[in-house]
């Protein structure tokens, strides 16, 4: 019975995160001698209350982030609030900041909105690093490692701006597995969660005259995003190429347009450009274990939480992602889950392919060898047929690029009339698509 009071602390003490119990076997096999006691008064062991920074150390970061003239705030690991997402909102337009989010965690800042960089990323892009690197205030919302971030700003001459990280990233420094990450600079540190923080700051920022980032910095990378204002899907489809994940999400997008779905899940190589995103709810995250296979059992569970509510569970995954855990499509199935996953299916391993062209390179070893071992071909898995045999719904695989949009509808048609559908889509791994330069960045593979 502690050990559950404990464990339930834990996991509603910020920074969250799953906490795991082991009860002795002999504990679980033994007959229960007496009757298990609860406590009366379970108020007494309920979690203790956020931290909250202090007046002064906050008037402290309100005059920096007021003098800013190219002020970037690093939006990491914040809460769904709608609340708290009109305020990260308000924030960014007070100080005319530009806004860098991450893949890695949840909707943070409407992708479309005009201080938002180029979209959400796994990893910044060379344009993101840029801006950070002639940012003079850089406002981390409790981003993931901002150390390693930090890193990449020294291709382009470091960064000397003031550091304010607002985390209560601290308290799960275990020490020996190093998930504390590194060690980054900072000039103020708030030791709180960032969006109650956020709420105060804008109170705070009300009263001051801010300086604001000037037009230039908002502009600052703007014409380097692609622009798909004007790409039509009826156009696209009728080019005889493979099909790219920038396709793939620029179909999505046109099937969903004007209802309301949850994105749970993407992979690795989707193009920030097709994010689009303007709720909290719109698109959910990563695993935060660096979990493999993770996508599929997180699309169920988010199926699971939604179902009353009008939003519509969907994911998008890779082929070696979904094959690890395929068999988690049965409990969709078995509890009538309506869901639509959606396969990326390029017949690779591929974070492997371009793990083994870094060594190869570093090694000065072949690069086409990069490819070994990583197929998922001869014979390529019928996604749509494993997912009918746990009591889904399967199509596909689609591999040519004008019957795309045909098989996203009929997936959500499936999604709509109560079933899990899992939709198999042939993404190639080489093919450099003109329309957002996405690229498998290596040799021509032959099958």
């Amino acid at each position: 019975v502690e050990a559950m009071l404990r464990a339930n602390i834990l996991a509603q003490t910020p920074p969250c995160g799953p906490v795991y119990i082991n009860l002795d076997t002999h504990l679980q096999e033994e007959e229960l001698g007496r009757e298990i006691e609860i406590p009366d008064d379970l108020d007494r062991y309920r979690p203790t209350p956020q931290p909250t920074p202090s007046e002064e150390s906050l008037a402290d970061v309100v005059k920096v982030l007021a003098k800013a003239k190219r002020p970037m705030i690093l939006m990491g690991r914040i809460s769904r609030s709608e609340g708290d997402w009109h305020r990260r909102i308000e924030l960014a337009e007070l100080l005319n900041a530009r806004v860098m989010t991450d893949a890695k965690q949840g909707a943070a800042f409407p992708t479309e909105h005009e201080l938002h960089t180029n979209g959400p990323t796994f990893h910044p892009s060379s344009d993101d690093v840029e801006l950070i690197a002639r940012a003079d205030v850089l406002l981390s919302l409790d981003w993931a490692d901002l150390a390693g971030l930090l890193l990449f700003t020294e291709q382009a001459g470091g960064t000397k701006a003031k550091i304010v990280h607002v985390s209560v990233d601290q308290y799960v420094h275990g020490g020996w597995s190093k998930d504390h990450q590194g060690l980054p600079p900072v000039d103020h540190k708030v030791l709180a969660m960032p969006d109650p923080v956020v709420g105060q700051l804008v109170a705070m920022l009300r009263q001051e005259k801010i300086a604001g980032g000037d037009q230039a910095w908002i502009d600052a990378n703007k014409d380097k995003r692609p622009d798909l204002s004007n790409v039509s899907v009826a156009d696209l489809v009728k080019e005889d190429r493979p099909i790219t994940l920038g396709d793939l999400g620029l179909c999505f997008n046109e099937a969903v347009e004007g209802r309301k779905v949850c994105l749970v899940r993407l992979p690795l190589g989707y193009p920030p450009a097709v994010c689009k995103f303007a709720h909290p709810l719109d698109y959910l995250g990563y695993d935060g274990g660096a979990g493999v296979g993770s996508g599929p059992g997180l699309t169920i569970g988010a199926a699971l939480a939604l179902q009353d509510t009008d939003r519509l569970a969907t994911s998008i995954v890779g082929d070696g992602e979904y094959i690890m855990c395929a068999s988690a499509i049965w409990t969709a199935a078995h509890y009538e889950l309506p869901l639509l996953m959606i396969v990326a299916n390029n017949r690779f391993y591929y974070n492997d392919v371009t793990h083994q062209e870094r060594i190869a390179i570093r090694r000065d070893r072949p690069v086409e060898n990069k490819w070994l071992g990583q197929a998922i071909d001869d014979p390529p898995p019928d996604i749509a047929m494993s997912a009918r045999s746990y009591g889904a719904e399967g199509i596909g695989p689609v591999e040519r690029l004008a019957d795309l949009p045909g098989a996203i509808r009929e997936g959500l048609a499936i999604a709509d009339a109560g079933k899990p559908c899992v939709l198999d889509v042939v993404v190639s791994p080489e093919y450099q698509s003109p329309m957002m330069g996405e690229s498998a960045r290596g040799a021509t593979l032959t099958r």
